[in-house]
């Protein structure tokens, strides 16, 4: 399972350049349709240095017709398994099993 913690190099993992490959699109393409200046920030996405803000995301997932989730799958997996860890340690109710 992916942690941050585990990896000299901090990024984000996601599936957003697989998405993109699997539409056929270029960045060039991407960042066209999403009204960006440039490829930059597809870019730093994909690379998982930055997390695009809430609107970008929606526009990707249309784009590459997706889910959020899927675009971020480890991510959102390891979150999940984080939050389930604190709610144990809680108390709380668990919401999502640990695979």
């Amino acid at each position: 399972m992916w942690d941050m913690k585990d990896t000299k190099h901090k990024f984000i993992p996601n599936n957003l350049r697989r998405c993109r490959k699997v539409r056929g699109l270029s960045q060039k393409r991407v960042a066209h349709i999403m009204e960006l200046k440039s490829t930059a920030m597809i870019s730093r996405w994909e690379a998982g240095r930055c997390i695009p803000n809430t609107a970008n995301l929606f526009d990707l997932a249309a784009v590459y017709r997706s889910t959020l989730e899927a675009l971020y799958d480890d991510y959102v997996q390891e979150r999940r398994h984080k939050i389930a860890a604190r709610e144990k340690l809680s108390g709380g109710n668990v919401m999502y099993e640990e695979s």
